[in-house]
């Protein structure tokens, strides 16, 4: 039954992403902080909204709440466009908040929630350019993404190596068109730096805020109902990826295409996870857009199965106790 209404793609369903996302976001159950604390100095942009919103923490959790929902909604946005799923539903939007919510009990504004927005646009822009024969400038339009995101969450600008892997896969290649990434994401910081200069301002607090993403650790320990649902997640992604082998063949090209670019994402974000000091659990924000898919094609299959339905009334159930209760 639940599963049924998570497939469909009436409004209804649309409406009730929102619920959800508000329930969750707002638990009154759990103790919130004021604003969301990076333990390093912040990047610039998001420096600017921890100065205006440091006072008003409704707001703060109202924006955080409007991105999260927002990136949710872009990921059927993709769906609709590029097609990656054959049927039209909102379930990647669901299984992307579900995800996201598990690991993360103070939703705040993370500054990881406006640079993974620019980055879903940067991919967008990229993938625009899957049949365009000539030179295309879309790839520096998604580097100058990739950078605006990076003076919000620096560590997403290594998704530069993302998108060169994009230009290998769907592109002819011209060299230009590679450093047409690094030139984009590089134009945010020389417009930064100038600002500064002309402003008299000291800009060693840029260097500051970059050096801290490379030497201060910021772990968070999972409790065991995370660390249960992780196990529970990661078994979902052994299925989803035994089935997506499964019917791989039959996919089109570019859709076999994006999944392979999905999978390097999500591998790329193991990566980032594990060998940059600075970088916690918010990355999920970013590592979910690939799950979300996966996951999403494996409760899509058309014969219905009173398995898959079993499969994904537990994990709503897991999501309620990981927002209730801490073991």
């Amino acid at each position: 039954m639940l599963l049924k209404i998570a497939k469909s793609n009436q409004p209804f369903t649309l409406v009730l992403i929102i619920i959800i996302g508000l329930i969750i976001w707002y638990n009154p159950l759990l103790k919130y902080q004021s604003l969301y604390e990076v333990p390093t100095a912040s990047m610039p942009l998001y420096s600017v909204l921890q100065t205006i919103l440091q006072s008003h923490i409704i707001i703060s959790k109202l924006l955080g709440f409007i991105l999260f929902i927002g990136i949710s909604f872009y990921l059927n946005h993709l769906n609709t466009k590029y097609i990656f799923i054959s049927e039209r539903t909102y379930l990647p939007s669901i299984i992307y908040v579900i995800i996201v919510s598990l690991p993360i009990y103070n939703k705040n504004l993370y500054p990881a929630l406006p640079a993974t927005l620019f980055f879903l646009i940067a991919i967008e822009r990229l993938f625009d350019s899957y049949k365009d024969e000539k030179l295309s400038y879309n790839v520096f339009d998604a580097g100058l993404l990739i950078g605006i995101a990076s003076l919000f969450y620096f560590s997403i600008l290594f998704f530069v190596i993302f998108f060169w892997a994009v230009l290998l896969m769907i592109r002819k290649f011209y060299w230009r068109e590679w450093l047409y990434v690094l030139m984009g994401a590089a134009v945010p910081y020389i417009f930064l730096f100038s600002f500064y200069y002309l402003t008299d301002r000291n800009n060693e607090v840029i260097f500051h805020a970059i050096k801290d993403n490379f030497i201060v650790h910021n772990r968070i320990f999972l409790s065991k109902i995370q660390l249960i649902a992780g196990c529970y997640i990661i078994i979902l992604l052994l299925l989803s990826s035994q089935y997506i082998i499964r019917i791989f063949p039959s996919k089109k090209i570019f859709a076999r295409k994006s999944f392979n670019l999905f999978l390097i994402a999500f591998l790329l974000s193991l990566l980032i996870y594990f060998l940059i000091p600075c970088v916690s659990i918010e990355l999920i924000f970013i590592g979910s857009i690939p799950f979300s898919f996966l996951i999403s094609h494996f409760f899509i299959r058309p014969r219905k199965s009173k398995w898959i339905e079993l499969i994904f009334d537990l994990l709503i159930i897991i999501l309620i106790l990981t927002q209730v209760i801490k073991l």
